[in-house]
């Protein structure tokens, strides 16, 4: 099991109009070649919350994300090592790979709002 990322994200549409809000906790994560998107109905998450996992596409041999910095520079992590503690900076852009079997890299590359 590869673990990709982690975040919150805005803008969960909600057509059924159940009671929730529109934040979503969501994990891109790489298993045994299967891109998975795991979620929770919740943000605040106790301990028993279930989450639901999505298999996305088959066949990925390789799943990468990187950050660009302020300086840019390409960071593996985010926040990075270097930044002072209670910062809260975002990166400017995302970058992510997949190598799929079938059809070699793709890449995106997604800038951050700011």
């Amino acid at each position: 099991q590869d673990f990709g990322l982690e975040l919150s994200r805005d803008g969960w549409r909600n057509p059924a109009l159940a009671t929730r809000g529109s934040l979503q906790r969501v994990q891109y994560r790489l298993e045994n070649e299967t891109l998975i998107r795991k979620y929770w109905p919740v943000m605040d998450r106790l301990l028993g919350t279930e989450a639901r996992e999505l298999e996305l596409l088959n066949n990925v041999e390789k799943f990468e994300i990187a950050y660009l910095d302020e300086a840019l520079e390409w960071q593996a992590d985010w926040p990075p090592s270097n930044v002072q503690p209670g910062l809260t900076l975002l990166p400017i852009a995302i970058r992510y790979r997949l190598t799929l079997k079938e059809f070699g890299e793709i890449e995106r590359l997604v800038e951050v709002p700011r």
